[in-house]
């Protein structure tokens, strides 16, 4: 496992990540989920042509110079844990806006300056490697909508009998917080997984998920 990682590690040519242990039943039953939200939303979306590539939405981001990132927004963001995975999402928006912390609902927490993550299974071949791409977050004063993408460039969840490989971007949009407390989104995922065909991005943006945020209050942890 050691040798695997090094070697995943420097192939893919980012800084060495930490390797956490994880409870491999409880992201199986998520990635099972995941490969049945897949067939039931390839069956109801009819896809029948190749999954098209979304482009990384691009607007000012948010930690430019002339932006002016809302206050209200400045600090830790969290969903609630899901009932059966205990897997939740959260954000961390420093003063200027940018976003260097994540909690991924699949990776678990990640320094987006390491690059990604790998986690170990349970047993001898299980593995779970995360690689990841930019996070922006894009606020728009006119509107005062704001944006956050969350790219993994690729995963590779590994058991001894199959293995699962893809890529997602998980786009986040939604008012800026009223009260400071709730933050409310609409959340569209665009992924690929081989071997299934994916829903259509036209089907992603008509059908998006309500989740919400909520503001922590968690001490060493404020922003920069």
């Amino acid at each position: 496992m050691t040798c695997l990682f090094f070697f995943l590690q420097s192939s893919l040519e980012f800084p060495i990540m930490p390797v956490y242990t994880f409870n491999w039943s409880l992201t199986m039953k998520y990635v099972s989920g995941l490969l049945a939200v897949f067939i039931c939303l390839s069956a109801l979306a009819g896809c029948t042509e190749p999954h098209r590539t979304t482009e990384v939405r691009t607007g000012q981001s948010a930690a430019s110079e002339d932006s002016d990132f809302p206050e209200i927004m400045v600090g830790i963001w969290e969903t609630l844990a899901n009932d059966i995975t205990g897997k939740k999402w959260g954000i961390k928006f420093e003063r200027d806006g940018s976003v260097k912390r994540i909690i991924h609902y699949l990776a678990g927490p990640v320094d987006l300056a390491e690059g990604g993550k790998l986690l170990e299974g349970a047993v001898e071949d299980e593995f779970a490697l995360f690689i990841m791409g930019p996070c922006d977050a894009v606020y728009d004063p006119e509107t005062e909508m704001l944006e956050v993408n969350i790219v993994v460039d690729s995963y590779t969840i590994q058991k001894p009998t199959f293995k699962l490989e893809g890529k997602m971007t998980d786009l986040f949009s939604g008012p800026v917080s009223e009260n400071g407390t709730t933050w409310e989104t609409e959340r569209r995922t665009y992924a690929t997984l081989e071997g299934t065909e994916s829903p259509s991005d036209e089907f992603v943006d008509a059908n998006p998920d309500i989740v919400t945020f909520y503001k922590q209050d968690i001490s060493g942890l404020s922003p920069q």
